[in-house]
């Protein structure tokens, strides 16, 4: 977010993770943005990556891939606890912002 600040990068962002780690990836930098932002202007846009969900990981002892996703939900619960990621409702908010900023687009 703050190399979007800084105007080392510009708007829109748009985000290639893993697929499992997408939920985690944007409900954090959506949390970021409605935090730092009193009137949303910041757009992203996500991109998951699919990777073989039966391999291991390369130099990761964590198995195969597929059985990472549970661990990682169980992430999200508890960063959202803690508020380091947003909520349901802020995810909601800020995509129906989303779709507002594409449909004056068009």
């Amino acid at each position: 977010y703050d190399l979007l600040v800084r105007g080392d990068i510009q708007d829109p962002l748009v985000a290639v993770v893993s697929t499992y780690h997408l939920p985690r990836f944007y409900s954090t930098f959506v949390s970021t943005i409605i935090a730092r932002e009193n009137t949303l202007n910041t757009r992203l846009y996500s991109v998951s990556v699919e990777l073989p969900w039966r391999e291991t990981i390369p130099h990761e002892g964590r198995g195969e891939r597929w059985l990472q996703v549970f661990s990682e939900m169980d992430r999200i619960q508890r960063y959202r606890s803690s508020g380091d990621v947003a909520t349901e409702e802020q995810l909601t908010y800020y995509v129906n912002w989303l779709k507002t900023i594409q449909r004056s687009t068009l």
